[in-house]
């Protein structure tokens, strides 16, 4: 396994890169979450793939001095591991937040991608995108000083208006400087990535690309029924359920993959 950093006009993205196949793979990691997370995977990838696990912007190691990313950042960091892994053509593989993106992606450059991997995608409902931009805006000022704010969710937690899951994410999410922005920083740049479901759909229908799904039977954050109708009627897309919950990166996961590319 190798590591080091891509480097982009003043931003440094990190990556890991391991396996000696043919095949091009980038891999993008959840929110919270790290390209370490792949190397969980690199057993039934190796030998197919050279693949490439980023650091998203405002995680890991990557140093992101902008306030966002977008679809042109993304696509720029493709082209240089394109260009420096001498290949015209690559895979995806995106898992949660990092699923949301490959989805979007691939209406920059699909006539370059064969296959995508689709680990519990983010994105396949539209319920956070309308959050108005000035919202989420007043919601990081306000968080700066956040005392009161875990305060008022522990009292909502302890009169049960909020659940468990709620009140341990906001918890932990907003509890440093660190967190808040990486929070902040990331919910402001899925404007860059809106989904509609139904055009998602209609690609992986008209350019005929792979695809394989993965998602988990307990998952309670990203449910097997958006995956069961995002695959509904195309021969193209491959349903998996896992016997998990949000975590599939793991060992049943890499050992489903090692039996399909065997």
């Amino acid at each position: 396994m190798d590591k080091d950093f891509l480097k982009y006009k003043n931003e440094s993205v990190h990556y890991l890169r391991y396996g000696h196949g043919e095949k091009l793979l980038i891999a993008m990691h959840g929110f919270a979450d790290q390209a370490t997370m792949f190397l969980a995977l690199e057993e039934s990838l190796k030998n197919e793939y050279t693949v490439y696990c980023l650091d998203l912007p405002f995680h890991g190691l990557t140093e992101w001095n902008k306030e966002e990313y977008d679809r042109e950042n993304m696509m720029t960091i493709f082209k240089i591991i394109l260009e420096k892994e001498k290949k015209e053509r690559f895979d995806l593989m995106g898992f949660s937040l990092g699923g949301r993106i490959v989805q979007k992606m691939l209406f920059e450059c699909y006539d370059k991608v064969d296959k995508v991997f689709l680990i519990a995608p983010y994105g396949l409902t539209r319920g956070g995108d309308f959050v108005p931009q000035w919202m989420k805006s007043f919601l990081n000022a306000i968080l700066q000083k956040p005392a009161w704010f875990i305060k008022m969710i522990k009292v909502l937690h302890q009169i049960g208006f909020i659940n468990r899951g709620r009140h341990n994410f906001a918890h932990y999410h907003v509890g440093t400087e660190e967190k808040r922005n990486r929070l902040f920083k990331t919910w402001k740049s899925l404007h860059h990535f809106k989904l509609h479901p139904q055009k998602v759909k209609s690609l992986f229908k008209n350019k005929n690309i792979k695809v394989e799904l993965y998602f988990g039977a307990k998952d309670k954050i990203i449910p097997v029924a958006l995956g069961e109708k995002l695959s509904s009627g195309l021969p193209n897309v491959n349903l998996h359920v896992l016997n998990t919950s949000h975590r599939l990166v793991e060992k049943e996961l890499n050992a489903l993959l090692k039996e399909q590319l065997c």
